[in-house]
């Protein structure tokens, strides 16, 4: 058997920054009565913070080397992010 190593990209779909995420997060937590409010997130890009490297305008990864390699598509993050609150919530 045939190693394939390598480096390999993956992310979950539809593509959402971290901004996105962070807000659904708390927004299906309050849904759920997890939390009690939401909080007021501020979204900021990589502008805001002095840094010596310069950051891509898009970091969406590219997922289709290990799609071709493994057979690993992307699973919906929206719908997983779900099952784990609700998971969380039944106290497992």
């Amino acid at each position: 058997t045939e190693i394939k190593w390598g480096l390999y990209n993956f992310s979950g779909k539809p593509y959402v920054n971290w901004y996105q995420f962070a807000q659904k997060i708390f927004l299906s937590a309050e849904k759920l009565d997890l939390i009690k409010k939401a909080p007021n997130l501020i979204p900021v890009t990589s502008a805001n913070f002095s840094t010596a490297v310069e950051r891509p305008k898009n970091s969406k990864l590219n997922c289709q080397k290990i799609a071709k390699e493994f057979g690993i598509f992307p699973s919906n993050w929206e719908l997983e992010l779900k099952n784990i609150i609700n998971y969380i919530e039944q106290g497992q």
